[in-house]
């Protein structure tokens, strides 16, 4: 197909249903492996733990101070009320 024609919906069909056929007579023939990516698993990339452990630190300090600050605004809104007790959900999962 020339660049210069745009696809069409058949041609993309045709294109599919090819492409389908040869995966399925591949993996008729090797199995799952004949589908897998071929990527070498012994040079894969180190996961960059320092970076990770930031994330979590900070994250886990963000909940932090969301939580500080919900409890100050549930203190203000009890002052504003008057002093009557509001219900605040239990944060306990169990």
């Amino acid at each position: 197909m020339p660049s210069s024609e745009a696809l069409t919906d058949d041609y993309v069909a045709q294109l599919l249903a090819k492409d389908a056929k040869d995966r399925t007579i591949k993996y008729s023939s090797y199995g799952l492996q004949a589908i897998l990516p071929k990527r070498p698993t012994t040079n894969a990339p180190k996961p960059n733990t320092r970076f990770l452990k930031n994330i979590i630190k900070e994250t886990d300090s963000f909940e932090a101070s969301m939580g500080r600050d919900c409890e100050k605004l549930t203190e203000g809104l009890r002052r504003m009320i008057g002093g009557t007790k509001m219900a605040v959900p239990s944060r306990d999962v169990g």
